[in-house]
């Protein structure tokens, strides 16, 4: 039986959920709106901690990322692997490739987590107001807020088809591209690739950098189309 226990304290992060709360507050003194139920506020909290999340995800999958840089300098000729010409795989410290492997999964499900969890946070501020709350109706409205700032939605396909990937279908293998050999980047293997010809075989660094920022976008987009529910 649990008797006595420690909570540790949540000190905050990411502001993006402070001004729709304060769009609400101030409809809802108005008269415009009543309170948002408290299923709502708590699925708020949980948005709220899954973006204070994702910063760290972040810093330890770059962290990792150099870590891996750093050590394949003491690579030979003997280890580069191009068209036509193999080579003989780099040793890496297992702990090194695993937790990047992890990071890398990491960054894909806590970005989509967070991407789900957020769209029924916008269902639930949809329906209080009394508009369509169903996805395809959000959705709509996001993909109207993207054509008005001239952005591309591209990212969220990558995300869905490289989260699906890591889920359900496979494991991914790490590889670095150091065809600029002061810039080396990762590649993300979904497979034994042989040759880097097909992009849907692997995803590179460029591809998470992607998805993070296209992510960071949306929630820009969103949070506008969610504080104009209530004006």
């Amino acid at each position: 039986m649990i008797t006595r226990w420690i909570h540790l304290e949540e000190l905050g992060g990411d502001p993006w959920i402070l001004p729709i709360y304060a769009a609400v507050n101030f409809a809802v003194a108005q008269g415009r709106h009543q309170r948002l139920p408290a299923t709502t506020y708590s699925l708020g909290l949980h948005v709220a901690t899954r973006l204070n999340l994702l910063p760290h995800v972040v810093a330890r999958l770059t962290e990792s990322c150099l870590s891996v840089y750093e050590k394949i300098k003491a690579h030979d000729e003997g280890h580069v692997f191009s068209a036509g010409k193999n080579g003989y795989a780099f040793r890496l410290d297992p702990t090194i490739k695993y937790l990047l492997i992890a990071d890398v999964n990491s960054f894909l499900f806590e970005v989509n987590a967070c991407a789900e969890l957020i769209t029924e946070f916008a269902q639930a501020l949809y329906g209080h107001v009394g508009r369509p709350s169903d996805k395809e109706s959000i959705l709509k409205d996001i993909k109207g807020a993207y054509k008005h700032a001239g952005l591309s939605p591209r990212w969220f396909a990558l995300l869905d088809a490289n989260r699906n990937f890591i889920a359900h279908n496979g494991t991914p293998y790490i590889a670095v591209d150091i065809s600029s050999p002061d810039s080396p980047t990762l590649l993300v293997m979904k497979d034994n690739v042989v040759n880097f010809d097909n992009p849907n075989t692997f995803i590179s660094i460029a591809d998470l950098q992607m998805i993070s920022t296209g992510f960071t976008q949306t929630n820009v987009l969103l949070q506008n189309l969610l504080i104009d529910l209530f004006r």
